[in-house]
């Protein structure tokens, strides 16, 4: 009777086993995934990570996650001790293309081609076609897979991030429009007259001839309106456009004589405010124009119109907008403000920049030591992630009813129900980044349900009020690595420009001495860049 007994429990046994080797072979793909993204902090109370792993294996993939935590403000020490170690996780992040060139010299990342990535993440690659998320990406799409590869083969993933576009916005005193029964101008011609009679009309009512037209941040509108955004006196700079095949320098573009020119005689009529040499911002947030916000000039273009948001917004009881708040202390709380496009030139240019937000900047990367089996696998799941927003919702926002709850308001808002002592990342929401894409979920459904709120609702309808208004409008810089000798030249080929074309504009130098600038800027390293920069642009795209 017990050799019966112990005979059926070894026969059950066996069948339970082979069973089990049954289901195992059903998956598609077993294994363990580590990953290292960015984090806040180790996880306390992982509620999410198993019900990701449990919905997964209803796909196909018996996969367990390894959650590895990287100290961010050490991120890249940590990560290439353990890369020396040969202890890396299968994904980690990379902070920039210097990041990437470094790791791919050492042979620390793994690379595939395109068509693998399409082969197994074909949503995640329809989706980064798109120009998402919400199509703000779509006039730099070409470019978005050109920063992820190296000697023509994907190293990494690009950042794909909801802000892609040119974040600052022209920012008008409503007050002075309304004032002088002025509309907002759309060409060149209609703002430079504008800006003469906020100069000479007294728009502020006060009987004093205390104001200017514009400072500091408009001068890039005038330089844009040209034919070039140079950066020139506020940020960003060092740009290089592509001319008819050619890659050029912003800072030696044939209209920055023709936007100097015109810069000279409004600085000397008065028009822009003689201090703009010092900036608009005096100190504290960034994006505030103290020039602006007391007064002084009638427009800006130092931040974004988010900063400038009117309060209650669609009934919902928001309140308004950072800067918005600053000046409306000054200038009364009634003060408005009135979001205008980017100047249009002479010859159809448009001015604004279109930052590269979704650059390789906290983008994923893969070790070297991975199988293409594995890497597969990785681009699989990711996959799903593209395709199904629940799964996105559960990994990316935590649970219904538990962590967050929908309102029932006309942008289905989703709010904690987490008190101020808890952060979901604690509990494992948000920290499958690198499983289900470098920083947010590559998936449109969710994106938009994400982003439909009350401000990108009016962010929309603004943007659609004038047809050089759009997220995609503006100029955009075809290199974003950067170069060989950057390092040697850069610094006073920027130095230099500054120097010459404020004197320029305060009419030290005349307008003609451009011309002589080009050369010499070519001189001191600017053909070596120019070079460089035109051997980047043929290997990449």
């Amino acid at each position: 009777m017990t050799k019966r007994i112990i005979t059926l429990v070894l026969a059950l046994a066996m069948l339970a086993t082979a069973c089990a080797f049954a289901v195992a072979e059903d998956y598609k793909w077993s294994g363990t995934i580590s990953v290292a993204q960015y984090a806040f902090g180790p996880i306390d109370d992982d509620q999410i990570t198993a019900l990701v792993e449990e919905r997964l294996r209803e796909y196909g993939y018996d996969v367990k996650f390894d959650i590895v935590y990287l100290e961010n403000s050490q991120y890249e020490t940590l990560l290439n001790l353990r890369l020396a170690n040969q202890e890396a996780p299968d994904i980690f992040r990379v902070n920039g293309g210097t990041m990437v060139d470094q790791y791919y010299q050492q042979g620390v990342l793994k690379s595939w081609t395109e068509e693998f990535f399409r082969e197994n993440a074909p949503d995640v690659a329809a989706f980064i076609d798109a120009g998402n998320p919400l199509q703000t990406n779509t006039n730099i799409v070409d470019a978005t897979w050109a920063m992820a590869k190296r000697d023509g083969k994907m190293v990494c993933l690009p950042l794909i991030s909801i802000n892609q576009g040119s974040l600052l916005n022209v920012i008008y005193n409503t007050q002075w429009l309304e004032k002088l029964d002025r509309e907002v101008p759309e060409t060149l011609d209609d703002f430079v007259d504008l800006m003469y009679a906020f100069t000479n009309d007294d728009p502020d009512g006060n009987g004093e001839n205390d104001t200017y037209g514009m400072s500091t941040t408009m001068l890039n509108i005038i330089f844009g309106a040209y034919g070039s955004w140079t950066g020139f006196m506020h940020m960003d700079t060092g740009f290089w456009y592509n001319v008819d095949g050619e890659i050029v320098s912003c800072d030696v573009m044939p209209g920055n004589k023709d936007a100097l020119a015109l810069l000279h005689q409004m600085y000397v009529d008065g028009v822009i405010d003689p201090e703009f040499v010092t900036g608009e911002n005096q100190g504290g947030y960034w994006a505030i124009s103290h020039s602006f916000v007391n007064g002084r000039i009638g427009v800006s273009h130092g931040a974004r119109m988010t900063h400038y948001t009117p309060a209650n917004l669609y009934g919902t009881g928001n309140q308004p907008g950072t800067v918005l708040q600053e000046f409306q202390a000054i200038q009364g709380p009634d003060a408005k403000v009135t979001i205008g496009p980017w100047i249009e030139g002479p010859d159809g240019h448009v001015g604004g920049f279109l930052r590269y937000t979704n650059t390789t900047l906290g983008a994923n990367a893969y070790n070297a030591k991975l199988s293409d089996e594995k890497l597969a696998a990785i681009f699989q799941i990711m996959n799903i992630f593209a395709t199904d927003k629940d799964l996105c919702v559960l990994a990316a926002n935590g649970i219904e009813g538990k962590h967050f709850e929908y309102l029932d308001d006309e942008f289905h808002t989703k709010k904690t129900l987490l008190d101020d002592s808890v952060k979901d990342w604690q509990l494992g929401v948000t920290r499958l980044r690198g499983i289900y894409g470098p920083e947010h979920p590559l998936n449109e459904a969710w994106m938009e349900e994400n982003y439909n709120s009350a401000t990108n609702k009016w962010m929309k309808e603004v943007q659609a009020s004038y047809k050089n208004l759009s997220v995609t409008t503006g100029y955009t810089n075809v290199v974003f690595d950067s170069l060989p000798s950057e390092s040697t030249y850069m610094s006073e080929l920027l130095t230099y420009r500054n120097e010459t074309w404020l004197k320029i504009i305060q009419g030290e130098l005349d307008v003609d001495y451009y011309d002589t600038y080009v050369e010499e800027w070519m001189n001191r390293g600017g053909a070596i860049l120019t070079e460089e920069a035109n051997e980047w642009y043929a290997a990449h795209y």
